[in-house]
């Protein structure tokens, strides 16, 4: 199920002056807003909490936080490029992002042996998917959105989830659903 969330989550706030050119289904972003996926409304959590923004090298990035273990609870952020491609969000999935990912846990670093024994796991997990295009079209279903995604152009359900978009005077953070 992670695999899935971390391709989804593929498929640093944002100022709206930086996410002004995003527009389409990224328009929130370009407001300030925070992608929370799988929400948790009542705990005000999500498995997943992605940003946008313009890089170093002009080009559209996401930074997502993620949990990738529940207890203790370890959050891994990574930073991709992504791109708007007929109205959806687009990127090349890259294993060197997960190989570049910071790990904590209490809002603290975990260990070298610690990150290492998660990367080597995730990268292993999602091997299968390196440099494959992945894809998801934003759906408004009532009071969430529906990533539906596709790898290589293929519909990939399994990869589908909902989120919502927030603001971060909300105070949503990543976590567990309970």
């Amino acid at each position: 199920m992670r695999s899935f969330l971390l391709i989804a989550a593929f498929a640093a706030f944002v100022s709206p002056a930086q996410a002004a050119s995003f527009g389409g289904p990224l328009e929130p972003a370009a407001q300030g807003k925070l992608q929370c996926s799988a929400p948790n409304v009542e705990r005000k959590t999500c498995a997943a909490l992605s940003a946008y923004r313009t890089g170093e090298n002009g080009g559209l990035e996401i930074v997502t936080s993620m949990l990738v273990a529940p207890k203790p609870p370890v959050i891994m952020e990574t930073t991709s490029a992504v791109e708007i491609k007929d109205g959806r969000v687009c990127g090349i999935f890259k294993l060197r992002d997960i190989a570049n990912a910071d790990f904590t846990s209490d809002g603290k670093p975990l260990g070298e042996q610690h990150t290492y024994f998660l990367r080597d796991k995730l990268e292993a997990a999602l091997e299968r998917f390196a440099d494959r295009e992945v894809c998801s079209a934003y759906l408004p279903q009532g009071a969430v959105i529906k990533a539906k995604s596709t790898l290589d152009g293929v519909d990939q359900p399994k990869f589908d989830q909902v989120f919502i978009w927030v603001s971060p005077q909300e105070g949503y953070k990543v976590g567990g659903p309970n």
